[in-house]
């Protein structure tokens, strides 16, 4: 409320867990070769506080 007047409405979300198929995406993905690898060790270093 600002000065008396509602500034917005509030309203329950839509239910969309219906929309969702599992394996709906199968095969549209690819993972990179290495994804999960250790990071070199020069972009670690910027991630690290000094």
């Amino acid at each position: 409320m600002k000065s008396g007047h509602p500034m917005a409405r509030l309203v329950p979300m839509e239910d969309t867990r219906h929309l969702r198929v599992p394996g709906q995406g199968k095969g549209m993905w690819k993972v990179a070769r290495g994804f999960d690898a250790p990071l070199p060790d020069d972009v670690l270093a910027t991630f690290e506080a000094d």
